[in-house]
């Protein structure tokens, strides 16, 4: 708990406020008070030991406030694949390289008016109630996902790199002379290039605002990554990718849906979608699971004995690089 609240000192996450002031701000911003309150959950066996996070709580959904944050869809994952089977480099492939952002929301700046109360655990000297007028999007902050997206638009941006207006998720532009794509899913980021220099140019650009880690990497001489819980694999001496989707990733949805062989036939949801009609609509949770499932049999229908087909719809770069309005 000491190093999460270090944490959020250390990026100037807030300004602190007493209630009095608290009530006052909200009242010229026209904004409510939100609660906070502690997650914590074990960190992996090697740490021995538990992360606690502060989480806002108490909010209707992104969607209900109209501030949902897009992510990428199937096409722009087959597109970006394609592209590093070497399609449009007369057959050299691109390399591919798996980012992690760390603790992307609260390092994004807010462009709203919030203002949070911290978990009772957390009181002044004289053991008043803390409040923050939140500076960056906190973790379970409903605008912190669109926020976050917003700034990494700006970061890419800088070194010529822009989304597409077909696909907000997918960025393409042209860096050191060379193609770069990337799929940003979250915090999770997909990037393709031949250039190890047009790569080199797009991390010192995100070092500088916020702290990445490569999870993997696969060049032109082979290797794997695991993005999204899907592995992919590029053998010795091939330009082609072998797409595959880990178990255990979908081991929930394949018992959820009554699946105990893989197949690419897609399953009879019939019965689960006539016992809907007189349900509530769907948890985000359910859908969750169904987005897992549909995914991995689209992409088994659009492939070849695991490999990415080479003759996917290409998109124009002109398209990848018109400028965000």
């Amino acid at each position: 708990m000491v190093k999460e609240l270090k944490g959020l000192t250390q990026v100037k996450a807030g300004r602190i406020m007493k209630e009095k002031e608290a009530l006052q701000f909200c009242k010229k911003h026209n904004i409510k008070v939100i609660s906070c309150r502690w997650v914590t959950n074990s960190k992996p066996e090697a740490d021995k030991g538990v992360r606690a996070r502060i989480v806002v709580r108490g909010q209707k959904t992104a969607r209900q406030e109209g501030i949902s944050s897009p992510t990428p869809s199937i096409e722009s994952l087959r597109l970006l694949l394609g592209a590093a089977t070497g399609m449009w480099t007369g057959g050299r492939g691109f390399n591919l390289h798996a980012i992690d952002v760390s603790q992307a929301f609260i390092n994004s700046p807010l462009t709203v008016k919030v203002c949070v109360r911290l978990p009772s655990s957390i009181s002044t000297l004289d053991n008043e109630p803390v409040f923050l007028e939140a500076y960056k999007g906190l973790n379970g902050l409903r605008i912190a996902s669109l926020t976050w997206v917003l700034f990494f638009d700006g970061i890419v941006k800088s070194v010529g790199i822009r989304f597409g207006l077909v696909e907000p998720c997918l960025y393409g532009g042209i860096v050191k002379g060379a193609p770069i794509l990337v799929i940003c899913y979250v915090d999770d980021l997909l990037v393709a290039t031949p250039s190890e220099a047009a790569s080199r140019v797009l991390f010192e650009a995100l070092e500088k605002q916020v702290k990445i880690r490569e999870t993997g990497r696969v060049t032109i001489s082979g290797g794997s990554l695991k993005f999204l819980g899907r592995t992919i694999l590029r053998e010795k001496g091939s330009s082609g990718l072998q797409l595959f989707v880990d178990q255990d990733y979908l081991s929930s949805a394949f018992e959820e849906y009554g699946i105990s062989k893989g197949s690419t036939a897609f399953p009879d949801l019939r019965p689960f979608l006539e016992q809907t009609l007189s349900e509530e609509p769907i948890s985000a949770e359910a859908h969750a699971k169904f987005r897992k499932i549909s995914w991995t049999f689209v992409m088994a229908g659009s492939n070849q004995a695991g490999y990415l087909d080479p003759d996917c719809n290409v998109v124009d770069w002109t398209v990848l690089s018109e400028a965000r309005p």
